[in-house]
């Protein structure tokens, strides 16, 4: 299983670095310096190389505010929440004990 994710990320990244190739080197080039994506590292990566490489500027990456809620979201829905949590985070935060 790892195996195939990763083969998919690796033509996932090949994918968007041609993206931003045609975006830089197409016909009607556009200069792109700022993102906004989710926090997925391939993508953002793979664009600002691209960008790098032609212009020179480093891109500015902004993350995608509703996609990361809902990352943290459903991050937080699937944890398993114990009392012990409660008297593990620092003082000034702790809940009072009953």
């Amino acid at each position: 299983m790892t195996s195939n994710n990763s083969k998919l990320e690796d033509l996932l990244c090949r994918k968007v670095r041609k993206l931003a190739e045609n975006v830089y080197f197409g016909q009607n080039p556009i200069n792109v310096n700022m993102l906004t994506m989710d926090a997925d590292g391939c993508m953002f990566d793979g664009f600002s190389e691209v960008v790098k490489d032609a212009t020179g500027v480093t891109t500015t990456h902004f993350l995608d505010t509703l996609h990361l809620k809902r990352s943290v979201s459903r991050a937080i829905s699937n944890s398993k929440l114990t009392p012990k949590l409660a008297t593990d985070i620092p003082c000034g935060y702790a809940m009072n004990k009953t």
